[in-house]
């Protein structure tokens, strides 16, 4: 009975022995089953990917062909209507004005060069840069008067005096693109914003952040500030005032007046607009 038993017990190991190899086939039968279909389902997202990639770049390309197409219509409808309007472009300056923001929309700049197409169809280019060299005259002209810093408007009439009753109407807008032609030059006049005004300024060293806050401080007055207003107003130090106004009356922006018990800073540039 003990043989018997140890026989048994053999057996009963053997069977397991066999049980567990077989499932360990079975196993590695199903893995190198399973595999493939793993690397084609792989594969196949890859295609998929590749493809909807390709389609994607199609109609990329096909918009980016159709909006070449329109830009050139409209180019070409474009240079029709400023051959019919030559005209008016050139001697209206309300009508130049839109003509130019429309222009700007599609990136075509047709008064800012005196060559090519649009200079030679127009004649415009040549134009503004004939209006810089007289802002240019003008400005250099009153810049001991104002220390280079001029309300656009009263730049304006002063063109316009100068250029006499008989020229070529002249508005705002244009000095502007006179100014920014100018700017491409590296001449140092600029378009400075004060408040609500708009200011041309001559002089190659730029308004700084406080010279732009007193010049609009003198615009809520008669066209000038003092020491104690700047304080009140903006709580400055008495070191930071002094500082920026000798800056300002160093480039001859301001005048001082001594006359009062108050000392009064004057700026000339402000006081044409009040």
């Amino acid at each position: 009975q003990v043989q018997k038993k140890k026989n048994n017990k053999k057996s009963s190991s053997s069977s397991q022995q066999e049980r567990t190899v077989s499932v360990e086939v079975s196993v590695l039968s199903l893995s190198l089953f399973i595999m493939p279909r793993g690397l084609a389902a792989i594969r196949a997202k890859e295609a998929r990917e590749r493809s909807l990639q390709a389609k994607h770049q199609e109609r990329v390309a096909f918009e980016l062909q159709e909006m070449t197409k329109q830009l050139d219509m409209f180019k070409t409808n474009l240079e029709a209507f400023a051959k019919k309007h030559k005209h008016a472009i050139k001697h209206n300056p309300d009508f130049r004005r839109d003509f130019q923001a429309m222009c700007a929309h599609i990136g075509v700049d047709p008064l800012a060069s005196s060559k090519g197409f649009w200079g030679q169809l127009l004649g415009v280019g040549k134009f503004y840069y004939e209006l810089g060299i007289q802002v240019i005259e003008v400005c250099m002209a009153t810049r001991s008067i104002n220390g280079g810093l001029v309300d656009i408007e009263e730049l304006l009439k002063l063109l316009q005096q100068q250029r006499g009753a008989q020229a070529q109407a002249i508005s705002i807008n244009d000095i502007e693109q006179a100014i920014k032609q100018l700017r491409e030059l590296g001449s140092g006049f600029r378009i400075v914003r004060i408040g609500r005004n708009i200011m041309v300024e001559s002089v190659p060293q730029q308004l700084s952040s406080d010279h732009s806050h007193i010049l609009e401080a003198a615009m809520s007055t008669a066209g000038y500030v003092t020491k104690t207003m700047l304080k009140e107003k903006y709580n400055w130090s008495k070191e930071r005032i002094a500082k920026n106004l000798e800056q300002l009356i160093q480039r001859g922006v301001v005048w001082v007046d001594k006359q009062a018990e108050v000392t009064y800073f004057w700026l000339p540039g402000v006081m044409n607009q009040l």
